[in-house]
């Protein structure tokens, strides 16, 4: 993604120094290796574009799609005034230091008030670092202030970063913010951030939760590669909001049964074990680790 904007650029570093990423947050570390780069983490400071496929667009004539775009906004920008957000912000300026890739991962939640959870993969030349926030599993997940390191399955990180690449597709624009019903479900946003500038993000929230042909989508999807999936998102370049039934909500769903399980992969592969949210697989078709 083109970093060329000196407007959004200097935008972002505000934004992202108001709120931990940036060397005002504490009075002795300052961002460290490819962090201190201008404009290095645009991505957390403006999400990808909105995709909402939900089962009704409007009410009583009125458009129902500011009330989305609102949730989304209420999401993005209460981050900055929780303490795991500066935490994670912190974390990606001066633990990992001189990495050569970041992939953060960030789990917001809602129960009375948004919460927020992250994951983050580095690939530095001491091997891969990852830590989270998070603790739980399968379903049930809840955040605290203090990160903590996770074993790394060096295997299971190939391969994410091997799933990552072949959805990286230099030619088309691969970012997209998936929202499939406005309910209270966890939005995941996955960041893949290069050392020499490379990045994408996309989002999930809700996918598979509404009635809808999901299995069609899904089988269609199957054979489809990231390139055609990209094209399809980029036949609407902005927000957009369209009901679930439609060809276009059609479509948004084969978006969707490529991003999800990437990002479900992406998950498992990190953490170690998944978190059956991202798929919305039920509670009943499971027997939980011991």
């Amino acid at each position: 993604m083109a970093r060329g904007c000196v407007r959004l650029a200097m935008c972002a570093t505000f934004l992202l120094s108001a709120s931990g990423c940036g060397p005002d947050y504490l009075p002795h570390y300052a961002p460290k290796g490819p962090s201190a780069d201008a404009g290095m983490f645009m991505s957390l400071a403006y999400w990808p574009n909105r995709h909402f496929a939900v089962r009704e667009v409007e009410h009583e004539g009125e458009s129902l799609k500011p009330r989305y775009d609102w949730e989304v906004n209420y999401f993005h920008m209460e981050r900055p005034s929780q303490a795991p957000f500066r935490t994670l912000c912190a974390l990606v300026n001066t633990y990992f230091q001189d990495w050569e890739r970041l992939v953060i991962i960030e789990r917001v939640g809602t129960t009375s008030e948004p919460w927020f959870g992250y994951i983050v993969l580095g690939v530095t030349p001491d091997g891969p670092k990852a830590l989270t926030n998070l603790e739980g599993r399968l379903w049930d997940w809840k955040c605290r202030l203090e990160p903590r390191r996770l074993r790394v399955d060096q295997r299971a990180i190939q391969d994410v970063l091997a799933e990552l690449d072949a959805a990286d597709v230099p030619s088309v624009e691969m970012t997209g913010l998936l929202w499939f019903e406005e309910r209270d479900w966890p939005l995941y946003l996955l960041h893949d951030l290069r050392r020499d500038g490379r990045e994408f993000s996309f989002g999930v929230r809700a996918y598979r939760v509404a009635e809808a042909d999901w299995a069609k989508a899904e089988a269609e999807s199957r054979d489809m590669g990231w390139d055609e999936i990209s094209h399809l998102l980029e036949k609407h370049p902005k927000s957009e909001c369209v009901r679930l039934d439609s060809r276009r909500g059609f479509e948004l769903m084969m978006v969707g049964a490529k991003y999800a399980p990437l990002m479900a992969t992406a998950w498992k592969g990190i953490m170690g074990v998944e978190d059956r949210g991202i798929m919305n697989h039920p509670y009943e078709d499971v027997t939980e680790p011991e």
